[in-house]
């Protein structure tokens, strides 16, 4: 990757972000490259392939990259979460106990992805420069079935979080509810959240989604049909072939209506301190000493 500014559809990208970029890259091409040997089915996603078709790689305001699995090949990628040795880190609640979240992160010892929300919380784990490997589920047929079991897995989450938050103790009920929780293996609690959406097989639900990002937006989107990822076909991202589903065109109105007409949006991970240079525990120690900003 060339390091020097850039402007880009109007858009300047700093060399900071291109050496994040180049990062992530490398984490791409690792992820690529452990389950090509292992037969494991992978595609760029959301932000990422919308980048890969209209821009022909980075969307110029993006910070990551995004990967998508079907839930049987993910959970074989999990299960060869050793094959990722350092520098790299295959992210999961099952590899991670500080992690709640219901995708993988792929992330890069000796290097720091730091939010700002977890500067001043309690959040215990690694937080190196990352790239997302979401996982495709099953989704239910009406639009009750699928409103209750959103509603479902938000609330199994907020019960999830219990161990991975820390909040000052103002009533007795929440504290002892908390030491309850606690009390509970992290992997039971999480394995019992998971199932609120696992539980929608792929063989029996031709309707799919990411339930491990953007609930709030699976009736707002258009419906994500399994059969688009049916066949794959290879795309540029920057300097790398990557795989894509066929059905690009369909995932991409389904996410973004007319995806080829560019409008910057916020990245959903909020405001984020990157460093290409330094571990994520020294920079959070520094960011928590004011030592450096934000």
């Amino acid at each position: 990757m060339d390091f020097h500014e850039e402007s880009r559809g109007g858009y300047v990208v700093t060399v900071g972000m291109k050496k994040v970029w180049e990062v992530q890259m490398q984490l791409m091409r690792k992820l690529l490259e452990v389950c090509a040997r292992h037969g494991l089915k992978v595609w760029i996603d959301g932000g990422s392939l919308l980048g890969a078709v209209r821009e022909k790689g980075y969307i110029p305001w993006d910070d990551d990259i995004d990967m998508i699995m079907m839930r049987p090949d993910y959970d074989r990628l999990v299960a060869l979460a050793g094959e990722f040795s350092r520098p790299y880190f295959l992210q999961c609640a099952h590899t991670d106990k500080g992690y709640a979240r219901g995708h993988a992160q792929l992330r890069m010892d000796g290097t720091a992805a730091i939010l700002r929300t977890d500067v001043n919380s309690h959040a215990a784990y690694h937080q190196g420069i990352f790239i997302d490997i979401f996982v495709f589920d099953g989704v239910p047929a009406t639009r009750e079935e699928r409103l209750a079991a959103v509603a479902e897995t938000q609330r199994r989450m907020k019960k999830l979080r219990v161990f991975t938050e820390y909040r000052p103790v103002r009533q007795v009920g929440p504290f002892i509810r908390k030491c309850f929780y606690r009390l509970k293996s992290f992997e039971k609690c999480f394995d019992w959240y998971e199932q609120s959406y696992r539980q929608f097989d792929l063989a029996t639900h031709p309707r799919i989604y990411n339930w491990g990002c953007c609930l709030d937006k699976m009736e707002t989107r258009g419906a994500i049909m399994a059969h688009w990822y049916d066949e794959t076909v290879m795309l540029r991202f920057e300097d790398t072939m990557v795989p894509a589903p066929a059905g690009y065109h369909e995932v991409l109105t389904a996410l973004y209506g007319d995806y080829m007409t560019p409008r910057r949006e916020p990245t959903v991970h909020g405001d984020v301190h990157f460093d290409t240079g330094r571990d994520y525990t020294e920079v959070m120690r520094r960011l928590r000493r004011g030592e450096d900003e934000f």
